[in-house]
């Protein structure tokens, strides 16, 4: 097995203005580094996008998206928690990939 088998593709988000309120009914919002942590994926862990800047982000969390911490304090970068549903209106900041894992059931 390689790890392309495994991996469909490595994805980063961009960095945006955003308010320190979490993200409400059907705003947009981008995640913090604290929306994963010890293999879990906490979506309301989230910063409300300000007017106009929703444009620059394109990665939106899906479910079945593996979630990484590319920064944070050291022993919490690599912190991962994988997505359990879509969320079209949460977005990834420039801290943390998006890892699309290819379906196991594929090959069946």
């Amino acid at each position: 097995c390689e790890l392309g088998d495994i991996i469909v593709s490595l994805d980063g988000g961009v960095s945006v203005l955003a308010s320190d309120e979490p993200a409400r009914n059907g705003q947009h919002g981008v995640l913090k580094v604290s929306a994963v942590y010890d293999g879990h994926f906490f979506p309301e862990e989230n910063k409300r996008i300000l007017n106009g800047q929703s444009a620059a982000t394109t990665l939106h969390v899906r479910a079945g998206d593996l979630i990484i911490s590319r920064a944070n304090t050291p022993d919490l970068v690599g912190a991962c928690g994988i997505s359990r549903d879509n969320y079209p209106t949460l977005y990834l900041p420039d801290k943390l990939w998006r890892v699309a894992l290819a379906d196991p059931k594929r090959d069946s």
